[in-house]
């Protein structure tokens, strides 16, 4: 094991891992986190948004947090240029 896998704790590493394959279950993603996790899928996400920025989970799959990372810096920019939303009054 990796020194710094040691800092994630079970549940961070199942966040991860579900992360990682969750498309090959025959369940959808929310059923195989309440299933393994006993959380909603809205809570998983923001565990795993934080995971990302922990050294600890790149160290435990570098890919997948790489991509992830990716990922959230193209919705980042996407937004920054999207044009303001116009409301009524």
């Amino acid at each position: 094991m990796n020194p710094d896998e040691r800092h994630l704790s079970e549940r961070d590493r199942t966040v991860l891992d579900i992360e990682a394959g969750w498309w090959s279950a025959e369940v959808s993603k929310a059923e195989l986190v309440a299933r393994r996790l006993d959380m909603s899928l809205t809570r998983f996400h923001e565990i795993l948004d934080a995971l990302v920025d922990d050294p600890a989970a790149e160290a435990y799959d570098p890919l997948l947090v790489r991509r992830l990372r990716r990922h959230r810096e193209r919705r980042r920019s996407t937004r920054r240029t999207l044009p303001p939303v116009e409301t009524s009054s």
